[in-house]
């Protein structure tokens, strides 16, 4: 068991670090859990900028260090 989650552990570090395509997307902090439940039911389909709108993944699955990078970097 001790193996498997070395194993799991060293796999998992690979992945972190890898390189991972940029997607364009952003977070957006609300000051209050009814604004951001109201922004997660409007209609966002309509919008020219094409906006898919989701609830931001765990803290735990963010690699924050993409975060910092330009555009160009990337």
């Amino acid at each position: 068991m001790n193996f498997e989650l070395q194993e799991l552990q060293q796999q998992l570090e690979i992945d972190i670090n890898q390189e991972h395509l940029p997607l364009p997307c952003a977070f957006v902090i609300f000051r209050s859990l009814r604004m951001a439940t109201t922004a997660m039911q409007v209609n966002w389909s309509n919008c020219a900028l094409g906006l898919n709108v989701t609830p931001a993944p765990e803290v735990s699955n963010v690699i924050w260090a993409n975060l910092s990078k330009g555009l160009w970097k990337r």
